[in-house]
């Protein structure tokens, strides 16, 4: 997965990146809005959306957030879609790389996903080397997808790898 967005970042040409998985559906005007997250301040290294589950159009992602041991998770999945504590702009840990959106430049900058990763936490690696540099990583819920999330086949067989990865690198 890492390797393949790679290539695809080298061989782009535009301002912006956006990474989306291809288990997502779109909504109307989704785009726009991340775009201008982007654009009004400098300080925005990345920016996130919500995702609904397709299902049951129930909250998937609003966020991602941190417990003691550093294991990483989803903001309030299964909440309803309106519940407020998911309606406003707000800076994350992380966001989820099944929809983001980040300036080629800084996708460049900070070295691209790191393909030591095997589907899993290379996206959230990325948003914690951009927020090393002073950058911040915002969630929108302006620009709502639709994503059905762990379903492929095999999805999540490196899990623990990648968190034992994830871990060895970020624990301190």
């Amino acid at each position: 997965f890492s390797g393949a967005c790679n290539q695809g970042a080298e061989l782009a040409r535009g301002k912006y990146l956006v990474f989306l998985n291809n288990d997502t559906l779109l909504t109307p005007n989704w785009l726009e809005p991340m775009i201008e997250c982007a654009e009004k301040n400098a300080s925005i290294g990345v920016v996130g959306n919500k995702h609904l589950f397709p299902d049951t159009n129930l909250l998937h992602h609003a966020g991602i957030c941190f417990d003691n041991q550093l294991l990483n998770s989803h903001y309030l999945v299964g909440t309803t879609a309106d519940d407020p504590r998911v309606n406003y702009e707000r800076e994350w840990q992380a966001v989820n790389g099944a929809c983001f959106l980040v300036s080629k430049k800084l996708f460049d900058q900070v070295g691209r996903f790191d393909n030591s990763y095997k589907n899993g936490c290379e996206d959230v690696e990325l948003c914690l080397r951009v927020r090393e540099l002073g950058l911040k990583v915002l969630y929108t819920p302006k620009s709502c997808i639709y994503h059905f999330g762990q379903r492929s086949p095999s999805r999540s067989a490196n899990n623990q790898r990648n968190m034992r990865l994830f871990l060895e690198r970020w624990q301190n």
